[in-house]
Protein backbone atom coordinates (compact mmCIF):
# COMPACT_ATOMS: atom_id res chain seq x y z
CA UNK A 1 0.00 0.00 0.00
CA UNK A 2 1.29 3.52 -1.20
CA UNK A 3 2.02 5.90 2.18
CA UNK A 4 0.10 8.64 3.02
CA UNK A 5 2.19 11.46 1.47
CA UNK A 6 0.35 9.68 -1.63
CA UNK A 7 -3.37 10.77 -0.54
CA UNK A 8 -2.03 14.04 1.12
CA UNK A 9 -4.39 16.31 -1.46
CA UNK A 10 -7.14 14.67 0.76
CA UNK A 11 -6.28 16.31 3.99
CA UNK A 12 -6.32 19.72 2.44
CA UNK A 13 -10.08 20.32 3.65
CA UNK A 14 -9.04 19.66 6.83
CA UNK A 15 -7.93 22.64 9.27
CA UNK A 16 -4.17 22.03 10.82
CA UNK A 17 -5.69 20.96 14.20
CA UNK A 18 -8.06 18.28 12.59
CA UNK A 19 -5.84 17.38 9.97
CA UNK A 20 -3.02 16.47 12.78
CA UNK A 21 -5.77 14.42 14.28
CA UNK A 22 -6.38 12.37 11.20
CA UNK A 23 -2.96 11.63 10.53
CA UNK A 24 -2.19 10.31 14.01
CA UNK A 25 -5.10 8.39 13.82
CA UNK A 26 -4.23 6.75 10.32
CA UNK A 27 -0.67 6.50 11.83
CA UNK A 28 -1.70 4.12 14.05
CA UNK A 29 -3.19 1.65 11.87
CA UNK A 30 -4.06 -1.60 13.69
CA UNK A 31 -1.93 -3.84 11.39
CA UNK A 32 1.24 -1.57 10.85
CA UNK A 33 0.41 -0.87 7.11
CA UNK A 34 -0.06 2.54 5.26
CA UNK A 35 -3.51 3.28 4.54
CA UNK A 36 -5.14 2.91 0.60
CA UNK A 37 -7.31 6.00 -0.07
CA UNK A 38 -10.61 4.63 0.31
CA UNK A 39 -9.65 4.44 3.91
CA UNK A 40 -8.40 7.76 4.62
CA UNK A 41 -11.49 9.36 2.29
CA UNK A 42 -13.93 7.37 4.29
CA UNK A 43 -12.02 8.92 7.56
CA UNK A 44 -12.05 12.30 6.51
CA UNK A 45 -15.92 12.17 5.35
CA UNK A 46 -16.40 10.53 8.91
CA UNK A 47 -14.81 13.63 10.93
CA UNK A 48 -16.53 15.99 8.45
CA UNK A 49 -19.97 14.59 9.14
CA UNK A 50 -20.53 13.56 5.89
CA UNK A 51 -21.30 10.09 6.54
CA UNK A 52 -22.36 8.84 9.66
CA UNK A 53 -20.54 6.53 11.98
CA UNK A 54 -22.47 3.26 11.14
CA UNK A 55 -21.64 3.77 7.40
CA UNK A 56 -17.78 4.27 8.74
CA UNK A 57 -18.10 0.91 9.77
CA UNK A 58 -20.02 -0.33 6.95
CA UNK A 59 -17.53 0.38 4.58
CA UNK A 60 -14.24 -0.61 6.67
CA UNK A 61 -16.32 -4.11 7.17
CA UNK A 62 -16.81 -4.29 3.30
CA UNK A 63 -13.09 -3.41 2.89
CA UNK A 64 -12.46 -6.51 5.14
CA UNK A 65 -14.32 -8.72 3.76
CA UNK A 66 -13.27 -7.96 0.25
CA UNK A 67 -9.55 -8.39 0.77
CA UNK A 68 -10.34 -11.55 2.91
CA UNK A 69 -12.00 -13.12 -0.52
CA UNK A 70 -8.97 -11.45 -2.43
CA UNK A 71 -6.46 -13.75 -0.09
CA UNK A 72 -8.38 -17.04 -0.07
CA UNK A 73 -7.45 -19.45 -3.12
CA UNK A 74 -10.09 -22.17 -4.65
CA UNK A 75 -9.02 -25.74 -4.47
CA UNK A 76 -7.11 -26.87 -7.80
CA UNK A 77 -9.47 -28.29 -9.88
CA UNK A 78 -9.33 -31.69 -11.52
CA UNK A 79 -5.85 -32.78 -9.71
Amino acid sequence: MPPLADHAELLDELDPRTRKIVVHALAAHPDGRAPGREEVEDLIDRTLGRITFEEYLKRARARRAKAARMVQSPAPIGT
